[in-house]
């Protein structure tokens, strides 16, 4: 029976093959497995679907392919080809649409598309997973490979609706994906992970123990919808994230929003072994020293990014990710370019945290900064950053000096920055913007801290204005003071803020300007002193 079935099914498959020849229809090619891994494609045109796999084993190089042609709802489009740990699966039916999968070890790729006319294809090796996919009636996708032996992992996936396309892929290293839609709607998403930790192996229990952990994320998301001409969204991850939303110029109720997150913890432990004590020796003049227990010292700390943005028949894109000295930046923008009823906004945030300590006792330093941004009118555009850094510049290389870090913490400092800037081109233009950042100091001595404020607002032709804020937290040496007295050594939060408005003519353009800044030390008061200004 199953010989009858087999030889039946040939036959059907030879006319097919025939029948889809004479009617002028190309055939597609052969599944493509990588370098060393598994692939599967499939189309479908009109009443015709091809599918097809392929796939390689790299323990010894032996492959396999398949190939399947078929009237959709009349015969079966199916195909798969397994090697070792590399499978592939593709199928093509009626009520369903299409279907593609490849995995090579933990690596996996797969897509979908609606019913009616479409293409997709999966590949998945050691390099990681490629996807992409094209059809009249909506697609879905996701790629994914693992970073690391722990938690790590590369992935990203997306969808869309009606008349459109969509790609990705997953590495090692990075993940994204791109999305186009020209009557519906796009939606994808990027993550990239890390999970370390490391101990160096050639440690003595004489010699200070260290431990070091290392963990991270990076998101970025991105949605938009037209209901004609079309629009764009692109995510990325990497060592950061990227993620992008773009109306096309002309479509018509074209809306989108993009975000991005990043958050980072590092961790170093650094344990001194006891010191035993020391009898005094008369002959050598050694003086007696008393024991020295074992300590523990600790440096933790904690970064993390946001950006958002939100577009209508406009472009908008953020972006959030690590920066020189061990900071988190993150970026936020909108333009719009020509386009009528053209509104938006962006946002950006970060924070970062860094405390120390020696058995139980801990000093903590933490800083943030944010700033936002809006924008309306046929032509403009707004852009917005902020920025949070945590240092250790105390010398952890020789033990006193690790035990005088623990208790002093004057290695210790705390910074953020941001700025928005904004433009106006057109007369219905208005922007604004408004930013903060602060900085505390707690732990090791009385509660200190300092914010500033800062804001712009800007309207009409030829007109621009900026906005900036910053903060620093540190540990400042004793000095001598305008009044010549001595101002002992001490944690200080400093903050600063400016803003400023530019027209090119001012019966076009116009605008307001806003900057705060106060300070808070609880060993003098409970209250925060501080000064505004407005323009």
């Amino acid at each position: 029976q199953a010989a009858a079935y087999n030889t039946q099914r040939r036959q059907v498959d030879e006319l097919t093959a025939r029948l889809h020849d004479t009617t002028g229809h190309n055939s597609a090619d052969w599944a493509n497995p990588g370098r060393d891994g598994a692939g599967a494609a499939c189309s479908a045109d009109g009443a015709f679907g091809q599918c097809s796999t392929a796939s390689i084993d790299p323990t010894n190089g032996r492959s396999t392919q398949d190939q399947s042609l078929c009237l959709i709802g009349i015969s079966t489009c199916a195909s798969n080809s397994t090697t070792g740990d590399r499978a592939a699966s593709a199928t093509c039916e009626l009520n369903a649409g299409c279907a593609t999968t490849s995995t090579a070890a933990k690596t996996n790729a797969a897509t979908t598309c609606g019913t009616g006319d479409c293409t997709t294809t999966t590949v998945a090796d050691t390099r990681g997973a490629d996807t992409a996919c094209q059809a009249r009636g909506g697609c879905t996708h996701n790629a994914s490979r693992p970073t690391s032996k722990t938690e790590g992992v590369s992935q990203t996936s997306g969808a869309c609706t009606k008349d459109c396309a969509v790609t990705g892929f997953a590495t090692r290293a990075d993940a994204g994906s791109d999305c186009q839609a020209r009557n519906g709607a796009c939606d994808t998403t990027s993550i990239g992970r890390r999970a370390t930790s490391s101990a160096p192996a050639d440690q003595t229990a004489a010699q200070a123990t260290r431990t070091s952990k290392d963990n991270g994320e990076a998101v970025s998301t991105a949605h938009c919808q037209a209901n004609t001409v079309g629009c764009d969204t692109t995510t990325t991850v990497q060592a950061g994230a990227q993620a992008s939303v773009r109306c096309a110029q002309g479509a018509t109720d074209c809306s989108g929003n993009a975000a991005t997150t990043t958050n980072a913890k590092t961790e170093h432990t650094t344990t001194t072994p006891e010191k035993p004590a020391v009898e005094a020796d008369p002959t050598t003049a050694q003086a007696a020293t008393p024991a020295t227990p074992a300590k523990t010292n600790t440096d933790s700390r904690t970064r993390t990014g946001s950006a958002i943005c939100q577009v209508t028949a406009g472009t908008c894109t953020s972006a959030t990710g690590p920066g020189k000295d061990d900071s988190v930046l993150a970026h936020g923008s909108l333009d719009c370019d020509h386009a009528k009823g053209c509104t938006g906004k962006a946002a950006t945030a970060t924070n970062a945290t860094i405390t120390t300590g020696t058995d139980g006792k801990t000093a903590t330093r933490t800083t943030d900064a944010h700033h936002d941004c809006t924008l309306a009118g046929e032509s403009g555009d707004c852009s917005t950053d902020a920025s949070s850094t945590v240092t250790n510049n105390t010398t952890h290389d020789d033990l006193d000096a690790r035990r005088a870090a623990a208790t002093t913490a004057d290695g210790l400092t705390a910074t953020s920055k941001t700025i928005a800037t904004l433009t106006c081109d057109s007369a219905d233009c208005t922007a604004t913007a408004k930013g903060a950042t602060t900085g505390t100091a707690s732990g090791d001595v009385a509660e200190r801290a300092s914010k500033s404020t800062t804001g712009c607002e800007v309207h009409g032709t030829d007109g621009t204005c900026g906005s900036t804020a910053d903060t620093k937290l540190t540990y400042r040496q004793a000095q001598t003071g305008p009044d010549g007295k001595t101002q002992p050594a001490s944690v200080v939060s400093v903050s600063h803020a400016d803003a400023q408005i530019r027209c090119q003519n001012s019966a076009e353009c116009g605008g307001k300007a806003h900057t705060e800044t106060s300070a808070l030390d609880t060993a003098v008061s409970k209250d925060w002193r501080g000064a505004a200004t407005d323009a």
